[in-house]
């Protein structure tokens, strides 16, 4: 499945998903529900820092595996961040 039909599928599938950025490590961004180009390499970039700091303050508590998926819940909403190899969904 290529990345604009797993976002739509995404989409489909969780009417709680207002957007979506496909990207690899190093913010490329693969795919995204956003019309702007830079507002979804932005995001790519944000969500993967919330990944890095998350797993360096976990790493600080002695364990060292890389973080599968992250949530982050706000009272406005939650962004999700989600891990396989290099490449990441937020």
């Amino acid at each position: 499945m290529d990345a604009a039909a797993a976002l739509e599928r995404l989409r489909e599938i969780s009417s709680q998903v207002r957007a979506a950025v496909i990207f690899e490590r190093g913010g490329k961004v693969v795919g995204s529900t956003f019309a702007d180009d830079q507002r979804a390499k932005d995001v790519a970039e944000e969500a993967e820092a919330l990944l890095t700091e998350a797993e360096q303050r976990r790493d600080a508590g002695g364990e060292a595996a890389e973080f599968a998926q992250l949530e982050v819940a706000l009272q406005g909403g939650s962004v999700f961040v989600v891990r396989d190899g290099d490449r990441l969904i937020a």
